[in-house]
């Protein structure tokens, strides 16, 4: 009877974990409510513009004009997923986004957010961390040198669920990402001093503490640290 025991309490145990995410998804996306008002209280609508028409011309101080001087430009890309299994997409849409997007964007940060790796077994059953999909990772960041441009400002990477498979800790001899990696921490500030403004850049690193296997991962966690 062990044995049937132990699989209802697993069974049991992932039951209460997906209620516990369909709770925090639910409360999530509950519309925002003003001060000590009802929970099902929506913000007010914003004001309609007003539409009276102005003969004013525009200026040279005006926050926005046609030149492209005083812009910063940036690519947020994500879910990379570098599979050691699959060859469609990962790696070669990777390489040819290094190679080919950022080049024609010319932005002054490139940020690239989890999921790195794709960290699945051959049958997409069971999670690991894949050595070889983060060596691949790492060789196309070697073979690119966006780490080396704007005096190491230029790339930054951060985290996703898939990067945190079976990794129990940040410190892990799993936790491939602080060894492979551009920023190798977890989260990141950086601030962009341009000659029309400053810009800051914040990731946080919302890899549950332990780094439990799919399916149960699925679930960010952030503390007052």
């Amino acid at each position: 009877m062990r044995p049937f025991f132990k699989s209802l309490a697993l069974v049991t145990a992932t039951l209460l974990l997906w209620a516990y995410g369909l709770h925090l998804y639910h409360a999530a996306n509950r519309p925002l409510a003003l001060g000590s008002a009802a929970a099902d209280s929506p913000l007010p609508p914003t004001p309609k513009p007003s539409t009276t028409a102005t003969t004013e011309p525009r200026t040279a101080s005006a926050p926005l004009d046609d030149s492209s001087s005083s812009i910063v430009t940036f690519i947020h890309a994500s879910d990379v997923h570098i599979s050691k299994y699959f060859a469609k997409g990962g790696l070669i849409h990777f390489l040819h986004f290094l190679r080919t997007a950022v080049p024609l964007i010319s932005p002054r940060l490139v940020a690239v957010t989890g999921d790195l790796t794709d960290g699945k077994d051959k049958q997409r059953l069971t999670s690991q961390q894949q050595i070889d999909e983060w060596r691949a990772y790492r060789k196309a960041l070697d073979e690119s040198g966006v780490e080396q441009r704007m005096n190491g400002t230029f790339y930054r990477d951060q985290r996703g669920n898939h990067d945190c498979f079976n990794v129990f800790s940040f410190d892990s001899a799993e936790n491939h990402f602080r060894t492979h990696a551009a920023v190798r921490e977890p989260g990141y500030f950086l601030r962009l001093d341009e000659p029309f403004g400053s810009y800051s850049f914040v990731a946080t690193d919302a890899c549950p503490k332990h780094g439990f296997a799919r399916p149960l991962n699925f679930f960010g966690y952030l503390d007052a640290d």
